[in-house]
């Protein structure tokens, strides 16, 4: 984890854009599992202690799912719970561009 300051950061920390760093593990290695379909992204996040010689115990800390169909993303739903939804601002529209038209060949 990057330090500020000569330390981990507290969280939750702000990290602009409307982007906030809710939590993170500095102990413990893991890995984020992507599951990508027309209506969906589901994430989880999974995690394990190091341990010398042995298989760590890995288990699901964190996990979302954003309903593409819905524009909603639903977080924190681990082991049933309901966990928390979220509506994201609408991006706005980018405008228009106007293409040059080609010039006649001759």
């Amino acid at each position: 984890m990057q330090q500020v300051n000569g330390a981990p950061p507290k969280a939750p920390l702000a990290l602009g854009n409307g982007l906030t760093l809710e939590k993170y593990d500095a102990q413990n290695f893991g890995f984020l599992r992507l599951q990508v379909s027309k209506r969906h992204i589901v994430g989880t996040y999974v995690s394990a202690p190091y341990s010398v010689g042995a298989t760590p115990a890995a288990k699901v800390v964190d996990s979302f799912t954003v309903d593409l169909t819905k524009h909603a993303v639903v977080t924190g739903n681990v082991g049933g719970s309901s966990g928390k939804t979220h509506k994201p601002k609408p991006t706005p529209k980018p405008g228009k561009t106007h293409r040059k038209k080609p010039t006649p060949k001759r």
